[in-house]
């Protein structure tokens, strides 16, 4: 059986599917936490945007 693997969206580096964090809005890999974290750090505007639009209400 042949495994899958996916690319970090910010190291680039490959693992295997199963091993992988998965962004379901952004649609991208990670190796491990703290390439999520460097790469949430690089979009953190866009991310305060998307956390706000699901969770901050006015009134």
């Amino acid at each position: 059986m042949r495994q899958t693997n996916v690319m970090c969206e910010k190291c680039g580096g490959y693992l295997p599917l199963d091993n992988a964090l998965f962004d379901e809005h952004e649609e991208v890999f990670f190796c491990e936490d703290d390439c999520l974290y460097e790469w949430a750090d690089d979009h953190f505007e866009s991310i305060v945007e998307q956390y706000k639009s699901f969770h901050v209400h006015a009134g």
